[in-house]
């Protein structure tokens, strides 16, 4: 896996942040991040990191601990890698490139 992540070249994202509201439905928001070969994030004060299959976020101190997986993309029907974790308000955060 550490082969097919070591980052060359800039790599686009969808990443879904599910948020609770509070009348107790969810909401889903997708945007597209990008995770530039320096270890910035384009557009974003945050820069990251890859450990083991942990992708590490650092926005201002606040780390963001991300499970990197291989997945299958059943929109475009092929395999991808996919990641997923908890933000600082538990809200699950979904990734697929």
């Amino acid at each position: 896996m550490a082969r097919i992540l070591s980052i060359r070249t800039t790599m686009e994202w969808e990443q879904i942040l599910l948020e609770s509201v509070k009348n107790g439905t969810v909401k889903n928001q997708s945007t597209t991040v990008e995770y530039l070969e320096d270890g910035q994030m384009a557009g974003n004060p945050a820069a990251w990191e890859l450990q083991d299959k942990i992708l590490r976020i650092n926005r201002n101190g606040d780390i963001l601990r991300l499970h990197l997986r291989r997945g299958f993309d059943w929109e475009s029907n092929r395999p991808t890698l996919i990641y997923t974790g908890l933000n600082d308000q538990e809200c699950s955060v979904w990734g697929k490139k």
